[in-house]
């Protein structure tokens, strides 16, 4: 059995490690905002992202953007 100091590790050298053995692989099976609207292209369902080394990232920018549909009635004045 080491010593407390042999069996220490180094930050740095704890975050390559863990980058290393991190795998960001993943699939996107579906993400929604709001209620659904038939016909609709959802871009990013099933998307599926798989990472080849230990060195990848990915990231989504989305843009949510409020939507009122509201029925609009004219009245003719008398």
């Amino acid at each position: 059995m080491g010593t407390q100091k042999e069996n220490m590790i180094s930050i740095s050298d704890f975050i390559v490690k863990a980058f290393e053995s991190f795998n960001v692989s993943h699939t996107v099976n579906k993400i929604r905002f709001g209620r659904e609207i038939p016909g609709h292209v959802h871009q990013l369902d099933g998307r599926e992202q798989v990472i080849e080394d230990a060195y990848g990232m990915y990231q989504y920018y989305i843009q949510v953007v409020p939507d009122s549909n509201q029925s609009v009635q004219c009245h003719r004045a008398p």
